[in-house]
């Protein structure tokens, strides 16, 4: 863009390598947390979500908006599993401070001039696509806000949350917390919050850096992104969470998450996201790594 690469993004990955990052899922045991293997803890989870529905209750789900199109599309296919009239929410949208537009020429609208953007999440508009898409599907209304959730969320109708983070930084609000107390609560996350201190079951998510997927931008251009680094150990795709949470509730099998699968089937499931799979192309490009073993010609 003939311009630089802003600092927010220079320094937004620094939060992947931390070392309090959350690498084993763990279940809470006679109000204990302890670890689980991770059949073990979505299998509990599963278990523990669908009893809400024998309170007379609904399931929520509140998908964040740094998670990728094929992860929202996973999850919420698996909530809908344990809870057909599950609550579809996006989770809070960072905003700080007001755009602002460096044009190349004299012109302000230019449009290839570079544009720092107040909102600070990669992927809301695609996600809130992916779940309004499901929605309109399941005759369940409009997608919720975060703010419409957390009103959900005090008047007790809500008996079971699942809740997604990977946030870079701090985002949970004691508001939340206190509006999740005494429900059933899952928490897929990459850092450690309040809330996964609270939660039934932590399941360790990936980075936007250690999985594939799609995310629609400002512009609400779609684009598709490889896999750069392998997910820290102990974690998981969000996307491949939700086929195995499905796969518990269903009783079928799993199966390896693959980005491409997973946008044919929304193209299939919900004709809103045809888009997705006819037009986002995965990136492509030639990759060459030395083998660490020694090889010798004998």
């Amino acid at each position: 863009n003939k311009w630089w690469i802003t600092d927010e993004v220079r320094y937004g990955w620094k939060f992947i390598h931390r070392e309090d990052r959350l690498s084993q899922p763990t279940r809470r045991q006679f109000g204990v947390k302890t670890a689980a293997p991770w059949g073990r803890a979505i299998a509990e989870a599963a278990t523990a979500l669908s009893a809400v529905e024998s309170t007379g209750k609904r399931l929520a789900l509140m998908v964040s908006p740094m998670l990728s199109c094929e992860d929202a599309y996973a999850l919420a296919v698996a909530a809908l599993a344990i809870d057909g009239n599950c609550i579809l929410a996006v989770g809070p949208v960072p905003i700080h401070g007001h755009d602002k537009t460096f044009p190349l020429g004299a012109k302000a609208d230019d449009p290839k001039a570079f544009t720092m953007y107040a909102e600070k999440a990669p992927n809301a508009r695609g996600v809130r696509r992916v779940l309004q898409a499901l929605a309109d599907k399941h005759q369940l209304g409009s997608v919720a806000s975060y703010e419409q959730l957390l009103a959900e969320l005090r008047v007790s109708t809500i008996g079971g949350v699942i809740v997604t983070g990977n946030y870079p930084s701090e985002w949970v609000t004691t508001d939340l917390v206190e509006a999740v107390k005494g429900k059933t609560l899952v928490v897929i996350d990459t850092l450690p919050t309040a809330l996964s201190d609270a939660a039934e079951v932590v399941l360790p998510g990936a980075t936007w850096a250690e999985k594939t997927g799609c995310f629609q931008n400002a512009k609400d251009t779609v684009q598709a992104f490889e896999q750069a680094v392998p997910v820290r150990e102990g974690g998981k795709a969000e996307a491949q969470i939700g086929l195995d949470l499905l796969a518990a509730v269903t009783g079928g099998a799993a199966g390896l998450y693959n980005a491409a699968d997973i946008r044919n089937q929304m193209a299939a499931e919900c004709p809103a996201l045809a888009a997705l799979a006819a037009t986002v192309q995965p990136a492509v490009g030639s990759v060459e790594t030395d083998a660490d073993m020694a090889v010798v010609e004998l």
